[in-house]
C-alpha cells in the first residue's frame, strides 16, 4: 500500500493536535458515567461531578495515547480469519446499526429483521474484502429489544468464522456478550491473551459527550482487553463547527478523550481512531454523507490517526441516494477512494439514504469499488523486472513482421497478470453484443443476482459442534436471566 493523498500539511496536523489539547485541558469532555469520572479522577484529571466534566491536561493525553498499540490482532475461530488492525492493512467492513432494509425482492424499504442480519453476515463472509462482517441491522424488528444483543451475537458466531462481536450499549449487555466470547475462547485468561471478539464500537455524541451506559459497556470490554473503536458522529454545521478545521478539532479531541479512558482502564488495549462525519444541509436541515466535505474529513481522520500511530477507520462509502442508481454509484466511489488513498485501515461502506437504509446490492457493489480503490492505492511496482526492458527489446521489433507483436503468450505476462490486474466480479467488461445476449442487465440487476447466488450457495464454515452446543446453552441461560429480570 502506498498512501499518496493528504489534505493536511504537517504543520496543520500539529495545529489540530495543539488545538485539541487546548480543548481537552481547558474545556474538557462530558462523561455522564460516574464510573468513568472516578477513573479520570484517580488518574489525575480534573473532574467536576456536578457537570459531568473531565479536563485532561495535555501532557496526560500524550502520555496515554502513547500507551495504545500501533496495531493489534483480533482472532477468529479459523486462524485464516484473524484480522490485523493497523499498519498497512486495509479492509472493507459492512455498515451498521440501520433500522431499515431495502428488500431484495420488492426493492421497497422495510424494517430490518433477524434473518437480514444472518444474510448480511453470510454475504460479508463470502466477499473478498470484508474479513469481519457486521450484521448491518443492529436492532432487528422481530426480536425483543432486551434479547437483541444475544441473538445477534449468536447469529454472527454461527455464520462466520471471523472474530465475534460484543454489543455494549450498557454494562450488562457487554457482560452477556463477553460470557459468550469467553466460552468460545476457552476461559477468561485465553480471552484476554488472544481476544476473539471486537467491540461493536463507541459513537460519542457531539459535541464531546460520552453517554453513561455506552461508556460503562466499553469499560467492561476494556477490562478484558477487547479492542475498542471510536467513531464520533460530528455533524458539520449542526453539532460541530461549520468549518472543516473546527469539525476536525472536535472529532480529534473526542477520539483522544475516549482513548485516554481506555488506556487508563487497561493500558495497551487496542483502540482504533475514526469518525462518522456528516455535513448538515442548512437549507433543509438534513444531514449528508455523500458529499466532498465528508470525504475531506475522512482523509484528515486517516492522517491524524497516522500522526498518533494508531489504526484508523472511516465511514466513507455511504450515499444519500434512496435507490441503487448513478448517484449511489458516484457518491460511494468518490467518497470511498480518497480515504483508501490516505491509508485508512478500515473503511465502512455500502448503504443508502444517509444512515437509514441497508441494501444488499450496495454491499456487493461496495466490495467491487473497494477492490478497485485498493488496487489504485497500491500503485505500481517499478523494478528492473517490472520495467521489462529485455522483453520490450525482444517483442517490439516483431511489430513490422506479418505475425505482428504481442505479449500475451510471454512468461512475464503469465507471471504478473494476477498481480498487476484487478479482476472485477460484477462490472461488465464484455462487448455490447455479449451484454445484450445476457439480458442487457444494469448493475443493480447484476448485483442482486450476485447477492442471491451467494445466499443460495455460500455455506460459512460451521463452528465446532461441541463448542456450538456449549455456546448455545450459555445463550439460553443468558436469555432466561434477562427475561426473568425484565419480566
Amino acid at each position: 500500500m502506498r498512501c499518496r493523498l493528504e489534505v493536511l500539511s504537517r504543520d496543520e496536523i500539529n495545529d489540530i493536535h495543539a488545538a485539541s489539547l487546548e480543548v481537552l485541558e481547558y474545556t474538557g469532555a462530558t462523561f455522564r458515567s460516574e464510573e468513568a469520572l472516578k477513573i479520570f479522577e484517580h488518574y489525575g484529571a480534573i473532574v467536576d461531578y456536578h457537570k459531568f466534566n473531565v479536563k485532561i491536561p495535555g501532557y496526560m493525553v500524550e502520555e496515554l495515547v502513547r500507551k495504545a498499540p500501533k496495531k493489534y490482532w483480533i482472532y477468529g475461530r479459523d486462524p485464516k480469519r484473524n484480522v490485523e488492525w493497523g499498519g498497512k492493512t486495509q479492509f472493507l467492513d459492512l455498515p451498521g446499526d440501520y433500522p431499515y432494509v431495502i428488500d431484495l425482492e420488492t426493492g421497497k424499504r422495510r424494517f430490518g429483521l433477524l434473518k437480514d442480519c444472518e444474510n448480511f453476515i453470510r454475504l460479508g463472509d463470502a466477499l473478498e474484502n470484508a474479513p469481519q462482517p457486521y450484521p448491518v441491522v443492529r436492532y432487528p424488528h422481530d426480536v425483543p429489544e432486551a434479547l437483541q444483543h444475544v441473538e445477534l451475537s449468536m447469529v454472527h458466531y454461527k455464520n462466520t468464522p471471523a472474530p465475534m462481536l460484543i454489543f455494549s450499549e450498557d454494562k450488562n449487555k457487554a457482560k452477556d456478550c463477553i460470557e459468550l466470547a469467553t466460552v468460545v475462547a476457552g476461559g477468561e485468561e485465553q480471552l484476554k491473551k488472544k481476544p476473539n471478539a471486537w467491540n461493536a464500537g463507541m459513537c460519542p455524541s457531539p459535541p464531546l459527550l460520552f453517554d453513561a451506559k455506552l461508556t460503562e459497556g466499553v469499560i467492561e470490554c476494556v477490562r478484558f482487553g477487547l479492542p475498542i473503536w471510536f467513531l464520533p458522529m460530528d455533524n458539520v454545521g449542526a453539532t460541530a463547527p461549520i468549518t472543516l478545521a473546527g469539525a476536525m478539532v472536535q472529532t480529534n479531541a473526542t477520539n483522544l478523550a475516549g482513548i485516554c479512558l481506555v488506556q487508563m482502564v487497561n493500558p495497551g488495549t487496542g483502540v482504533s481512531y475514526g469518525g462518522i462525519p456528516t455535513v448538515m444541509d442548512l437549507r433543509t436541515g438534513i444531514p449528508s454523507v455523500g458529499c466532498p466535505e465528508q470525504t475531506l474529513l475522512c482523509v484528515a481522520i486517516a492522517q491524524m490517526a497516522k500522526f498518533y500511530g494508531l489504526p484508523s477507520q472511516s465511514w466513507s462509502g455511504v450515499s444519500d441516494s434512496k435507490i441503487v442508481d448513478a448517484q449511489a454509484g458516484y457518491e460511494s466511489a468518490l467518497c470511498m477512494l480518497p480515504p483508501i488513498l490516505a491509508g485508512a485501515n478500515r473503511v465502512i461502506c455500502g448503504a443508502l439514504e444517509y444512515h437509514y437504509s441497508a441494501c444488499y446490492e450496495t454491499i456487493v457493489i461496495a466490495d467491487e469499488i473497494f477492490g478497485m480503490a485498493k488496487r489504485i492505492a497500491e500503485g505500481m511496482e517499478v523494478t528492473e523486472e517490472t520495467m521489462a526492458v529485455p522483453l520490450i527489446k525482444k517483442i517490439a521489433p516483431m511489430a513490422a513482421t506479418k505475425t505482428g507483436a504481442h505479449y500475451m503468450a510471454e512468461k512475464h505476462t503469465l507471471t504478473y497478470v494476477d498481480k498487476e490486474r484487478y479482476v472485477p466480479k460484477i462490472s461488465d467488461k464484455t462487448t455490447r453484443e455479449i451484454w445484450e445476449k445476457a439480458g442487457s442487465k444494469d448493475l443493480w440487476q447484476v448485483a442482486r443476482e450476485r447477492v442471491k447466488e451467494i445466499l443460495a450457495k455460500h455455506v460459512p464454515e460451521p463452528p465446532p459442534l461441541d463448542i456450538l452446543k456449549e455456546v448455545e446453552a450459555k445463550a439460553e441461560e443468558i436469555k432466561k436471566r434477562i427475561l426473568k429480570n425484565t419480566g
